[in-house]
């Protein structure tokens, strides 16, 4: 008996079940008939399926009813299941009605309301499908989530769990044209394709290797990186991240991924089994793994088919009648493609009870599965295991009658409909981001036109629709087939709605803020999934959120520091990629930084949220550090370092009862393996500390170590003299392995071994021989120690009387060789490099832990800073030298790398090395001249082509236009390059394969990027391990052991090694005290004028004269205590400066003019303690 369907609003969209219906009218309202036995259709509970006949036999109008809870709801998109109903409303909240799938079978179990379906909060449903107890929804990020009964597989999660009810056919033979594949034995486990929980039809071991590379960035191992990409079969770097961070087994079954034991498909076993999985379901939507790029889902009877943008067909689930599709009947638990249609692009699909319908681009149309009833449209009524294509001739036309274009397929239980309309698109009714964005901005428009007197409520629901819905926000904001945000297109419209300067637009925005604070916080645990990471992304972006006043920050802050490790990892990648630095330092890391300085001067103790929000911004800085290439392999602009600074931490926490805390809570975590409480220091956050934060921590480090050492020496002076024994001899080399545990293990630096460490303990002894006989020295001596104070004087005296004869060696200049509380170094001018050689070499090793003293033998000078300033610049300035062959200049950059073909010994490198840690140690500044990559690999950092770049710009320039090249033309025949490079060894060109048969091997498009890595590491890693090992070795013997070295940057190890490079002398005038003047005399300021209009050359020198060095400490001139002391009255004198004091002693001039005449020959014409 026909029927009406009684609605008084056009429908846009209608499903059907088992025994009710629900549509959705143009009013937006969704309404029910039928049964309502279970609350699928949300209304009072009764069974509206018949109608009652009138008088004259005719049918009563079936009244359908508003759904109960959906009064003030827009809907958007229903699918009826078989007892149960899905809905989706407008601002991406997935609502559910009927018999609760989520929480067991028991019919009795019935929502007779409308209830939301938490567990997909944040996700935006672009399609949502119902089968007979489970259900599916598809996310605006193309991903696929299920839930509900999973009896046979049909949820897709992989877990192993579904169970083939049949391994035989219902049909009589063979289906024409299918390949019928044998059944599976009853206990054999049977892998189709090499599917394996969940990783689609990829060989073992084959994964992305532009996700592996952004994996490695993030600072993941290469071996885990590749296991979680094989396991989520590159499906993509988010994926890959959830499945490695699932800590436990549950969490990663939970996240849809099996053991590697279970396979995609069982065989029946036994009708125990059964049983026992005829309970199985899953309670809350999982992704499924093995689909991305989802467009279209389609729930059958108890299997599940999807679609993907590029027209490929997943199907999973139950597969007796061979609904599937794969040409079996055994079930399938993890989505597979269906291999027949792999030539096809499918545009649509439907699931029937038992079998399932798909369209093709071209119009053509596939069935498979069963065929009892004539549901597949062939002659036959057989079952179908392939796809197996309609006839044309099966649709009946009138003659004359145009051919009929089937638009798209539809099916109920045991039939099946073609559709011809004009246009048919899925999801049409969905809502657009344009146009979300677009109307929000007229709803302002008119709000601010009419000077609110309209308008108002739908200004507060616009605003409230996209900043209050975190499911809007993705949808809006997000990017289909990743987690990508557009940080432009928000950033653009929170400075839109800002700009108004409208107060209720501003109050507007800060309740939708508030509204979607309070649901993050309810949905915490939800957090825990990388694609909600957009979520925090879109909050945190919020200008209002940096309000202090607001107190959204702090929640902010909470929320974010108890997410997964997956959903921190995701944080990071869209801050590397999706954000632009200038957003990401105005709206994240500036207020962070606001916030942390804020609570500490109200509080100068760290609490709970000054710590939550130093662990958010430190997530921030290792997104920032994460910045390198995009998808063009452009590099990314990163923000500064100092941009993460906070003054008022740099400044005011102390440095040395920090360390402590902070070595012994490293030792703590070690020893408990992390699971005893840390305390909380500013150490372990270090891009909070500036370069001069950092160096005083450093420098506690080298006083401990200082005060080790002299104590030590001490004890052994002491009780040696009472026990009559001589103190132990020592190597310095036997303290190599002293640092290798606190050094990063890299290609470049390995860890030694024993044969090799015991090889290297006398590399000191044979320093002597390296530049010739000139280093043979007599054996040292060791006189008994006199106190320090003493020290200077005495050999002072000794020297005085010396200096008109032939200079003796250390060994027999009078200098005491040893002291208690010092370590000291005594060496000749004309011979520097081989004293100082000797010098090292005759060393006790914890003698280089103590303050260093250096002595110039025939020089009057006393060592309180400024002698050894000038130790460390000439021998260096030796070393350097091209005859020692040691470094390659390269003069477009000026900076020295090793040099590969170099036939010094490492020894030599490792002196190098040495004299640049020690003088680190010391704190000196020095002038050396290296890339970033020498302190990179320090670090333990991997360095590549931005880095040789920097070397050589011309070269890496190169590289870098051959990486972009796009044509005319081939690479092979426009570059003409071979897997070699050329060196030139004294003249000579010699010819270095960058792999075996290399320059046989002509560079291709194909294998380009392998070339450039190969160069790259060639240059910077194995063409001068050896060299770089020693160096490396040798600067890290005295700073690497205690860990300090590594809370630095690489540009900060820069700063201290080298100084800041820039000379503000403005900032040393400013920092300048005086004696005997006052600083507002003529002569002051003629000196001054005369600083400032010296070139850079002379302001070097100047700052040398005055210094002892010509580089700028850490944090700037500002941060140099100089003293102007005045020397006197007019005078033909030349100023003079302490050094080791930083003083200058400057007579008061008549003129200026005077005055830099004088002060100019003096800083010219300086060298050691006189003049030339």
């Amino acid at each position: 008996m026909g029927m009406m369907l009684d609605v008084d609003v056009p429908i846009v969209q209608a499903s059907c079940g088992y025994a009710h219906a629900a549509v959705i009218g143009q009013d937006g309202l969704a309404r029910a008939l039928g049964s309502d036995e279970f609350g699928q259709c949300a209304s009072d509970g009764k069974d509206h399926t018949l109608g009652q006949e009138n008088k004259d036999g005719e049918a009563h109008l079936l009244q359908s009813k508003v759904m109960k809870g959906m009064e003030n709801v827009k809907a958007l998109q229903v699918a009826c299941g078989h007892y149960h109903t899905l809905i989706t409303a407008a601002d991406g909240t997935v609502l559910t009605c009927g018999r609760d799938v989520k929480s067991g079978e028991n019919e009795q179990d019935a929502e007779k309301g409308i209830c939301r379906v938490e567990g997909l909060w944040g996700i935006y449903p672009t399609g949502i499908s119902a089968g007979e107890g489970h259900s599916a929804v598809i996310s605006s990020h193309g991903d696929l989530f299920t839930w509900g009964r999973d009896r046979h597989g049909q949820l897709g999660q992989g877990e192993g769990t579904a169970l083939g009810i049949s391994t035989m056919s219902t049909s009589q033979g063979p289906v024409p044209g299918s390949t019928p594949q044998p059944s599976p034995s009853p206990m054999e486990p049977i892998a189709l394709g090499g599917l394996e929980h969940g990783v689609v039809h990829r060989a073992k071991g084959r994964v992305n290797q532009r996700m592996l590379d952004t994996m490695m960035e993030m600072g993941i191992e290469k071996a885990k990186a590749e296991e979680a990409l094989e396991q989520t079969g590159s499906l993509g770097v988010e994926m890959a991240l959830e499945w490695l961070y699932a800590e436990e087994k549950g969490e990663r079954m939970a996240a849809g991924v099996a053991p590697r034991s279970n396979r995609s498909i069982v065989p029946f076993s036994n009708a125990a089994a059964v049983h026992q999985r005829s309970s199985a379901l899953s309670q809350i939507p999982r992704r499924v793994f093995g689909v991305r790029r989802a467009v279209l889902v389609q729930c059958g009877g108890s299997h599940t088919a999807v679609l993907t943008d590029e027209g490929k067909a997943f199907t999973f689930g139950l597969g007796r009648h061979g609904q599937l599709g794969h040409g079996i009947t055994a079930n399938v638990c993890t989505p597979r493609e269906v291999d027949s249609l792999r030539n096809h692009f499918v545009v649509d699909v439907a699931g029937g009870m038992h079998h399932t319908v798909f369209l093709t681009s071209e119009k053509r149309i596939f069935t498979c599965g069963s065929g009892e009833f004539g549901q597949l449209a062939h002659d036959d009524m057989q079952d179908k295991l392939i796809p197996v294509e309609v006839s044309p001739s099966c649709f009946e036309k009138d003659q004359g009658d145009e051919d009929i274009s089937i638009t798209s397929v539809a099916a109920g239980s045991y039939c099946t409909f073609f559709l011809s309309v004009e246009e048919f698109h899925h999801g049409d009714v969905l809502i657009d981001g344009n146009a979300v964005l677009e109307a929000l901005h007229q709803t302002v428009r008119i709000w601010q036109a009419s000077q609110g007197s309209r308008g108002k409520l739908e200004l507060e629901t616009s605003i409230d629709f996209l900043f209050g819905s975190a499911a809007s926000l993705l949808k809006v904001f997000g990017t289909f087939g990743s987690y990508d945000i557009d940080a432009k297109r928000l950033e653009d419209c929170y400075k839109s709605l800002l700009a108004t300067l409208d107060e209720k637009v501003v109050v507007c925005l800060q309740k939708s803020t508030a509204r979607l604070c309070k649901e993050m916080e309810m949905h915490r645990v939800l957090l825990n999934s990388p694609e909600r990471a957009g979520i925090v992304f879109c909050l945190m972006m919020n200008p209002l959120v940096a309000e202090p006043k607001l107190m959204f920050l702090p929640r902010v802050c909470k929320i974010v520091s108890s997410i997964s490790k997956a959903t921190k990892e995701a944080l990071v990648y869209l801050w590397s990629r999706s954000c632009p630095v200038d957003i990401l330092a105005t709206r994240v890391v500036r207020p962070l930084r606001r916030y942390i300085t804020a609570c500490l001067e109200s509080d100068p103790r760290a609490g709970e949220e000054v710590i939550r929000a130093i662990s958010v911004l430190g997530i921030v800085e290792e997104a920032n550090q994460s910045r390198v290439l995009d998808a063009d392999r452009n590099m990314l602009r990163a923000l500064p370092v100092e941009e993460f600074y906070n003054d008022l931490i740099s400044e005011r926490f102390d440095a040395f009862q920090d360390y402590i805390h902070w070595r012994r809570g490293q030792e703590l975590a070690a020893t408990t393996r992390g699971t005893a409480s840390v305390p909380f220091t500013f150490c372990a956050y270090p891009f909070l500390l500036d370069s001069a934060a950092k160096s005083r921590v450093l420098h506690a480090e080298a006083h401990i170590q200082q005060q080790q050492s002299v104590h030590q020496a001490r004890f052994e002076q002491v009780f040696g003299a009472l026990m009559g024994m001589q103190r132990a001899p020592g190597s310095i080399a036997s303290l190599q392995q002293k640092n290798t545990n606190h050094r990063r293990d890299t290609s470049t630096s390995r860890t030694q071994t024993e044969p090799q460490q015991a090889a290297d303990r006398g590399f000191f002894e044979s320093l002597r021989g390296i530049w010739g006989p000139a280093a043979q020295t007599q054996p040292m001596e060791v006189d008994e120690p006199e106190p320090a104070d003493q020290l200077q004087e005495n050999a002072g005296g000794r020297l005085h009387q010396t200096q008109s004869i032939e200079l003796l060696p250390p060994s027999q200049c009078g200098v005491p060789a040893e002291h208690p509380d010092l370590c000291i170094i005594r060496v000749r001018r004309d011979h520097l490099v081989e004293d100082a050689l000797d010098e090292l070499a005759r060393q006790h090793p914890n003698d280089l832990f103590k303050p260093l003293r250096v002595h110039f033998i025939g020089e009057e000078g006393v060592d309180a800073g400024g002698v050894r300033k000038e130790f460390f610049q000439l021998v260096l300035q030796v070393l350097f030298r091209t005859e020692y062959d040691l470094f390659t200049f390269f003069p477009e950059s000026r900076m020295f790398w090793f040099n590969p073909t170099s036939l010094e010994s490492k020894e030599v490198y490792m002196l190098v090395g040495l004299i640049i840690g020690i003088a680190v140690y010391n704190q000196v500044i020095l002038d050396v001249h290296f890339p970033s990559a020498l302190y990179k690999k320090l670090l333990g950092i991997p360095v590549g082509l931005p880095e040789l770049k920097e070397l050589d710009p011309t070269v890496g320039k190169s590289l870098e236009s051959l990486l972009q090249f796009s044509g005319p033309g081939c690479v092979e025949e426009i570059f003409c390059l071979s897997f070699a490079m050329e060196r030139t060894v004294y003249g000579e060109t010699h010819t270095v394969d960058l792999k075996p048969g290399g320059s046989q091997l002509p560079v291709t498009n194909e294998n380009r990027e392998e070339y450039v890595s190969l160069y790259v590491d060639e240059v910077l890693n194995r063409g001068v391990t050896e060299k770089f090992d020693a160096f490396a070795k040798g600067f890290l013997l005295l700073i690497g052991g205690g860990g300090a070295l590594h809370i630095f940057r690489p540009q900060e190890v820069e700063r201290l090694v080298c100084g800041t490079p820039h000379l503000d002398f403005k900032a040393l005038e400013r920092a300048a005290k005086y004696e005997g003047y006052n600083g507002s005399e003529d002569v002051i300021k003629w000196l001054w004028n005369t600083v400032h209009s010296y070139g850079i050359e002379d302001q070097k020198h100047f700052l040398k004269f005055l210094s002892g060095s010509d580089r700028s400490p850490i944090g700037g001139l500002v941060k140099l205590p100089i003293l102007i002391q005045r020397a006197g009255s007019d005078t033909n004198r030349l100023p003079t400066a302490h050094t080791c004091f930083n003083t200058l002693l400057l007579p008061q001039y008549s003129s200026e003019q005077k005055l830099k005449e004088r002060l100019t020959l003096a800083i010219q014409n300086a060298v050691g303690f006189g003049l030339q």
